[in-house]
């Protein structure tokens, strides 16, 4: 179903006897190429929009490029591994991002943080992007205990971009956890 200004307004295109929307001929266009329907008159009277001629243009369409790569989806497997070997300390959850895979490792309880009651506190998450995987590590008051080699992923102040996931990088994700999972477990958050 199309809802276009062309729709709207009752306006459509005869062609060879048939009556036709402008999004008929966009879905007839839907596979790898696209249509613009441009009149070619200059009056604005909807009722003799008929008489006027139109200019049916089709232009191809570049290739659609898959939305994920099976590398992504191997880096989102091996990081939600590492992150479920400690899951049993949280509430685990996923589909929290529309379009997105994602995992998420949250504290549920009530606590209370600088003087704010919160309900619940995030520790870990992991969301497949476009072009990487995003993992965000909440605990960062420990950022001088990450290892240089994860620091070369971090961008802004807590999530981290993987494109790939090396051995020796799986070790200082699991390294970085077990820091965090400490700094949890000295405020008495878990």
């Amino acid at each position: 179903m199309c809802s276009s200004a062309w729709e709207r307004n009752n306006i459509f295109l005869f062609v060879a006897g048939q009556k036709l929307t402008h999004c008929d001929l966009r879905n007839r266009y839907r596979g790898g190429g696209a249509v613009s329907i441009t009149p070619s008159g200059t009056t604005d009277r909807l009722c003799s929009w008929l008489e006027r001629d139109f200019l049916i243009t089709c232009c191809a369409m570049p290739a659609r490029v898959p939305s994920r790569s099976a590398s992504l989806d191997q880096v989102f497997d091996e990081l939600k591994t590492i992150l479920g070997r400690h899951a049993r300390l949280f509430t685990e959850r996923e589909g929290m991002v529309k379009n997105k895979r994602d995992y998420h490792l949250i504290v549920q309880k009530p606590l209370v943080i600088a003087g704010r009651k919160k309900k619940e506190l995030w520790f870990a998450s992991i969301i497949q992007q476009k072009d990487s995987v995003g993992f965000y590590f909440m605990p960062m008051d420990v950022k001088s205990q990450l290892s240089p080699e994860l620091l070369q992923h971090l961008d802004g102040k807590c999530c981290f971009h993987f494109k790939t996931l090396t051995p020796a990088l799986k070790k200082h994700v699991e390294a970085a956890l077990k820091v965090g999972l400490e700094a949890y477990r000295k405020k008495k958050w878990l």
